[in-house]
């Protein structure tokens, strides 16, 4: 189960610079990998947002700002397990 709420793990302020200059939006999926202690270890691009630089932003900073508590079996050990879901990139509003 994800720690607080997964919305917060990206804002705007995490929006590829180039990704702004070239009017960039759209949806990255993704799926983590995260080991018995709740830690994530890897991370992949299910679905492509049809931008690298956003697909790119997505996997390279979720590992260190998704956090978990320890999936469990049916006796209640930690186990490792997986988390997807999806980054809606928006372009921030401009100023």
């Amino acid at each position: 189960m994800p720690r607080g709420d997964t919305t917060r793990w990206l804002s705007t302020d995490d929006y590829p610079s180039r990704s702004i200059r070239e009017r960039q939006e759209g949806r990255t999926g993704y799926r983590l990998s995260v080991d018995a202690r709740g830690k994530v270890t890897g991370c992949s691009v299910t679905s492509s947002s049809g931008f690298a630089d956003l697909d790119n932003a997505t996997c390279k900073l979720l590992p260190s700002r998704a956090r978990f508590d320890p999936a469990r079996d049916d006796t209640g050990a930690a186990v490792p397990g997986t988390f997807t879901g999806n980054v809606q990139w928006r372009l921030p509003p401009e100023e």
